[in-house]
């Protein structure tokens, strides 16, 4: 039952990424860490938040597919399913660990001082405790206006977010949740 990639969160990250190199005045072939590194903590941490709902959405497909793995490979060696089945199956595999692989880059630019798995770890957490539920459309909608100084800020810094560089998430009225 292969939904795909959360494109939706893909692009959203990738759109709201490319919105804040063009207001840096960075150009398209600026290197990324530069422009990143100047941009303003609050909007750091914005673009932080849709790489982390970026990578609970990735969590959600991973664990079905974890699920649903050694089901397969079962099914296939009994020969109950076809063999382009189980290839589709590991072909979307491939796509979520190729995906993988581009969050833990993105999560490395975005805050180098982290451990590189450490981001994915928190993207883990949220998902298990369902923090990553407070992050809905209006929400994410309101923090991109704010990144690109179309609203008030209303980020606090960083403190006891999802672990070490990680946004604190926020409640309304820009209280820590």
């Amino acid at each position: 039952d292969w939904k795909g990639l959360p494109w939706a969160q893909i692009d959203r990250y990738y759109d709201l990424k490319e919105k804040l190199r063009q207001k840096a005045g960075a150009s398209e072939d600026a290197p990324e860490a530069e422009w990143i590194r100047k941009l303003e903590p609050y909007k750091l941490d914005i673009l932080k938040i849709f790489l982390v709902r970026r990578g609970v959405g990735l969590v959600e497909v991973l664990t079905k597919l974890q699920e649903d793995s050694r089901g397969m490979a079962r099914l296939y060696t009994k020969k109950i399913i076809s063999e382009s089945m189980f290839r589709s199956f590991k072909a979307a595999e491939a796509e979520v660990h190729e995906e993988l692989e581009s969050i833990t880059t993105e999560a490395s630019l975005l805050a180098p001082e982290s451990p590189p798995g450490g981001f994915f770890g928190s993207c883990v957490q949220q998902y298990q405790m369902g923090a990553h539920k407070q992050y809905d459309d209006a929400s994410m909608d309101h923090m991109e206006a704010t990144a690109l100084g179309d609203a008030p800020p209303v980020m606090p810094g960083k403190g006891k977010g999802g672990g070490k560089g990680m946004p604190m998430p926020v409640g309304p009225g820009g209280a820590a949740a």
